[in-house]
């Protein structure tokens, strides 16, 4: 089974924003939400994909209050780094840690306590130009066969990089791949037949509403 996880403003939601958790707190077919974390001056964690400004930010603290009690995860796209134990204990704080996954600058050391929860970049291990599929697979092979020997469970990576002998590899070393953000909704359908681990998408609810309809 493919998660299908609602990227921060999907379906024209305000992004990084309380609204946004509320709408899709509980709709069936929505399995993970994707938010940006920062920490601000005062060692709050906050909602922000940019550097902070001088302005309010959206705390993590207030988000989590809203999906308590929900079966929803949340992926936590970490924006800097040194941020992993900040979220856990925030998240362990309201028992509510199993529903996290950490993304982003994540470090490998965090592999041996939560393997399963960690959705690491190969991006932060291949060099590439830009958004730009433009890598030597040798190389993106080799790392990816580094990483399963750290211990990593899931890949995460911008579908644009995902290849077929990517995906062979990842299937030798019986990995799974996570894939942003992927707003096609065809290309949704087509991994979600290849049974890809997790697609993130800025049309979660649209993808859905048209697999209801060819149902």
């Amino acid at each position: 089974m493919m998660y299908l996880t609602a990227h921060s403003g999907s379906d024209q939601t305000p992004e990084n924003s309380l609204a946004f958790a509320n709408f899709f707190k509980d709709k069936k077919g929505i399995d993970v939400i994707e938010v940006d974390v920062r920490c601000n001056p005062q060692g709050e964690l906050v909602l922000s994909h940019d550097a902070l400004e001088k302005k309010e930010y959206v705390r993590l603290s207030e988000l989590l209050l809203i999906l308590e009690g929900t079966t929803i995860k949340l992926n936590c796209d970490l924006k800097e780094a040194n941020l992993e134990q900040k979220v856990y204990q925030l998240a362990q704080k309201n028992n509510q840690w199993s529903q996290i996954y950490l993304s982003g600058n994540v470090s490998l050391n965090y592999l041996k306590n939560w393997p399963e929860q960690l959705l690491i970049n190969l991006e932060n291990f291949v060099g590439h130009q830009g958004q730009s599929p433009m890598w030597e697979e040798d190389d993106a092979c080799e790392k990816l066969e580094w990483l399963g020997q750290q211990g990593a469970r899931v890949i995460n990576l911008s579908h644009l990089f995902y290849t077929e002998r990517l995906a062979r590899k990842g299937n030798e070393l019986e990995l799974s791949f996570s894939l942003w953000t992927v707003d096609d909704l065809a290309d949704i359908r087509r991994y979600q037949d290849q049974g890809i681990f997790n697609v993130t998408t800025r049309r979660a609810m649209e993808y859905l509403n048209q697999q209801e309809v060819f149902r």
